[in-house]
């Protein structure tokens, strides 16, 4: 399988599913798009890796985005993504980045909804070389009223002071880390719901309360990218020129009791992404 390589391929407009799993995607994309379908190796199983990885250097690039790892505000990862060491920050990466994570969040939802984020995309549609980064198919999952995901990433940017929580946290983490990504899913959230880290409802607890289980978290992750897919067609249709859609990982989903998505994982359900090149949208 090819390595993803984002800064050495061919695009002009570069959208970004997060967590999006490359036979998910395969299955639904033709009910919104049409193009060709590659598979590629992320060379990262989170986002923050993701990041340090494929944008090591300075690139003439615009970028979107919903997620609070890429800011403005000079913020690097190790103060946005818990338990990172990395001083990357976003705003030494790119040229221009529109933070559609701070005025396009739903406080209601935990998220930046994926018409908030096409609706942002569009009035800055005329700046090559972009990056439109979804949250979707990540969670929150939009259909579920008991999931919502609180993204401490986004607080700790807008808020002047850390908490002791936070610091004690980034202080500890290079010892722990390394003992922390060899624990299974279900001990390493176990792990964040002692140090208060865990979001409020987990994949493990989200099972039970969703009618039909397993299942039914894999019914709510199909239908979080269908809604993005649905906007990403919406973009798509304003755009001009070569489009690619990509993401960042994957995700687990119940397969060996493991969810979500682990630090350094080669695990392929998160390694294992689309590379697509849109001709057009389906009619």
């Amino acid at each position: 399988m090819k390595k993803q390589k984002i800064t050495e391929e061919d695009w002009d407009y570069l959208i970004i599913l997060d967590a999006c799993r490359y036979d998910t995607f395969k299955k639904l994309y033709p009910n919104y798009l049409e193009g060709e379908l590659k598979k590629r190796k992320s060379p990262a199983s989170t986002t923050s890796e993701w990041l340090e990885k494929n944008f090591p250097d300075e690139y003439y690039y615009t970028y979107v985005s919903g997620n609070p790892f890429v800011n403005s505000k000079k913020v690097p990862l190790s103060e946005t993504a818990t338990g990172a060491t990395s001083e990357w920050d976003a705003s030494e990466h790119f040229k221009e980045i529109i933070d559609s994570w701070a005025k396009d969040w739903d406080e209601k939802r935990g998220t930046v909804r994926p018409e908030d984020l096409t609706d942002t995309a569009i009035k800055n549609k005329d700046k090559k070389k972009m990056i439109v980064h979804y949250m979707q198919p990540h969670r929150p999952f939009i259909n579920c009223e008991k999931d919502r995901v609180s993204w401490n990433s986004r607080e700790r940017i807008i808020s002047e002071e850390k908490s002791l929580k936070d610091k004690l946290v980034n202080k500890l983490a290079p010892i722990g880390k390394p003992f922390y990504c060899l624990l299974p899913s279900s001990w390493q959230w176990e792990v964040k719901k002692l140090l208060g880290l865990a979001n409020p409802t987990s994949f493990k607890e989200l099972q039970y309360v969703v009618e039909d289980g397993k299942k039914g978290v894999r019914r709510l992750y199909e239908e979080n990218l269908e809604i993005a897919l649905r906007e990403v067609a919406r973009l798509v249709k304003q755009l001009d020129g070569k489009i690619v859609i990509t993401a960042d990982h994957g995700e687990n989903l119940g397969e060996n009791n493991e969810w979500g998505h682990q630090y350094k994982s080669n695990n392929p359900a998160l390694r294992t992404v689309p590379w697509f090149t849109v001709k057009g949208v389906k009619k």
